[in-house]
């Protein structure tokens, strides 16, 4: 035999060798491979997280801003001349000054003397009516005398009794007696008393200036209520269904941390320029009295809460556990989905308030399904466990 043809028989045999391995191996993987197992149904029902659902009753809060504004202020002007003599130890920026205060003296003494001659005109004033009424009854005496009251006509008689002159006296009486008054008013004037209980914002006076009318001695500012003037959006206003009647507690916080109560007070006639939003006031009552707050300042900030109506029978809920807005997923004791329409009440940043008609042993699904229908089967999920 050739070389050749021992070189052909023996490519042969390798060919051959190599394809009887392939289909060995091809026969061990085909008996080693792993095999499909069917799983049990169960393991194909939708595992859920839950939480208890229990019905509370609690107020509506509305949250907004607010700016402190004053609920009283004034500024006292002196409404008559003359050299200050006294001011009170008060009236300093930032003092305390009490209803009644005697806040500023004038000069009294070039109205006392007003009042000495308004006096004494009024006692001529009443001497001289008195001389008159003496004359009117003398006329009266002799026209009996000489039966002239039978004789002259009225206006004759008039003439004859002195009407006019004892017109003329009880006039000059009045006018007498208005001259002390106005003059008693202008020495009252020389005292300008604090109108209720004020701190001090702005002072115009020393001792020994000139008071002039018109001029603005002291500005005040009533302590014994502020308000917050808020805005929020109109459609809040249903919160407070009777604010006339129902005192709304309000929680204000400042911005350092300082926290004061206060009430809805009332509720303005107009809308804001800018954000078209309604406007209130609330009422914080002897804001400068306690050591458990700070006073609180004209025009600063504060971050207001206000509770509104109660509601009874509802669910405060995370956010994402009202389902497009208006369905809750349930989970009832045989362990299946009941879809529950529901009210939402009022939102906040990360909860909720609902009313829906649920069962009491229903539990509310608060994971995610990708297609929940209405008697769903679903397992209860169990962190140490696993699903159940």
């Amino acid at each position: 035999m050739s070389m050749i043809q021992n070189k052909a028989y023996l490519y042969k045999g390798v060919g051959i060798g190599l394809l009887l391995l392939a289909i060995g191996g091809s026969m061990m993987f085909e008996k080693t491979k792993p095999k499909a197992e069917r799983k049990p149904m169960s393991s194909m029902i939708p595992v859920v997280e839950l939480t208890d659902l229990t019905p509370i009753s609690t107020s509506t809060v509305v949250q907004c801003m607010g700016t402190v504004i004053a609920d009283r202020e004034t500024s006292l002007e002196s409404e008559v001349s003359g050299r200050i003599l006294e001011i009170h130890p008060g009236l300093v920026e930032g003092g305390r000054v009490q209803q009644g205060d005697l806040l500023i003296a004038i000069d009294p003494r070039d109205y006392e003397l007003a009042i000495d001659e308004a006096r004494a005109a009024l006692q001529r004033a009443e001497s001289n009516l008195r001389l008159e009424e003496g004359s009117q009854a003398v006329s009266q005496h002799e026209m009996a005398l000489i039966g002239a009251d039978l004789t002259l006509d009225p206006a004759q008689q008039d003439l004859m009794l002195r009407k006019p002159q004892l017109k003329t006296a009880q006039a000059n009486l009045a006018t007498a007696n208005a001259n002390l008054a106005a003059a008693q008013l202008k020495l009252d004037r020389t005292r300008i008393l604090a109108p209720f209980d004020a701190v001090v914002q702005t002072v115009n006076v020393s001792p020994g200036d000139t008071a002039r009318p018109g001029k603005m001695l002291v500005k005040l500012i009533a302590v014994d209520r502020l308000f917050i003037r808020a805005s929020l959006p109109v459609a809040a206003l249903a919160e407070f269904p009777d604010f006339t009647t129902v005192n709304y507690p309000a929680t204000l916080t400042l911005a350092d941390g300082s926290i004061c109560t206060g009430t809805l007070y009332k509720v303005l006639p107009d809308l804001s320029e800018n954000g078209r939003m309604a406007r209130v006031l609330i009422a914080i009552n002897r804001p400068l009295d306690g050591d458990t707050m700070r006073p609180l300042l004209l025009d600063e900030m504060a971050k207001v809460e206000l509770a509104g109506r109660t509601v009874d029978n509802v669910f405060l809920i995370d956010r994402t556990s009202l389902r497009d807005g208006s369905v809750l997923w349930m989970m009832t004791p045989d362990e299946r989905i009941r879809i529950c329409p529901a009210e939402s009440i009022q939102g906040y940043a990360n909860s909720v308030l609902v009313r829906a008609s649920i069962s009491n042993d229903w539990k509310l699904i608060v994971s995610d399904l990708a297609a929940p229908v209405d008697d769903m089967q679903v397992r209860v999920y169990n962190p140490s466990q696993g699903a159940r």
